[in-house]
């Protein structure tokens, strides 16, 4: 049986990965920090190590004799009370898992980061894909630029020759969003009509489901 370490797996994205993996026949091992809502994952078959991305020993004692990592946790937030906080758990916390792995030796690490790393279009018939330029610094988003930072550092690895792969989601929608997540909370605020108005625009959603199971594929 293949054994997997989740970081973030008592999030969104994480705790529908979570059960995809296990549906799949994965041993599943996940880090947890001791003030987590733990709603997600209660009843489920997993191993549980306490600690911190931002720990390295909490890191490497979870991912002995784990043969994935998918490193799913991040500070995301459309409210930033330390902008600096987020960029230490992003971009260092990315680095000591990548780090953490490449010393244990596993087969393969996932990396959960956003599309919006990709950057935005230019003109309305431009398609974006993970090739685009990264074109959104001008906007000061704490957790955009932190992700695009943490992805070159993911690629640094991938020189180095860990086995990595980016997965670039859009909006997430679905079961699991109990605390919520931004765009959650967006959609929470339109319903009980607090928000005033819009602007023209649009959004790329996404079945958080599908999202679980394209980390897998």
């Amino acid at each position: 049986m293949a054994v997997a370490f989740l970081t973030g797996a008592t999030g969104f994205i994480g705790s529908n990965l979570t059960r995809a993996l296990i549906n799949k026949g994965y041993e599943i091992r996940i880090l947890l920090r001791k003030k987590a809502v733990t709603r997600n994952v209660q009843g489920l078959p997993v191993e549980i190590f306490y600690g911190d991305i931002l720990d390295k020993d909490s890191l490497l004692k979870g991912m002995k004799g784990a043969d994935y990592v998918f490193h799913v946790a991040a500070l995301f937030t459309f409210w930033y009370p330390s902008r600096d906080f987020i960029y230490k758990v992003n971009i260092e916390g990315t680095k000591n898992v990548m780090e953490c792995a490449m010393k244990i030796g596993v087969k393969r690490v996932v990396y959960t980061s956003t599309a919006g790393t990709c950057g935005a279009k230019k003109n309305p018939n431009e398609l974006v894909d993970e090739e685009h330029p990264f074109n959104l610094h001008h906007l000061g988003d704490p957790y955009t630029n932190s992700k695009f930072h943490a992805e070159k550092i993911v690629k640094e690895f991938a020189d180095k020759g860990l086995d990595v792969v980016i997965v670039n989601p859009t909006a997430p929608l679905g079961m699991g969003d109990v605390r919520p997540t931004p765009t959650g909370l967006l959609f929470l605020k339109f319903l009980n009509g607090e928000i005033p108005g819009y602007i023209e625009g649009g959004a790329n959603f996404v079945n958080v489901r599908d999202v679980a199971e394209g980390h897998i594929l």
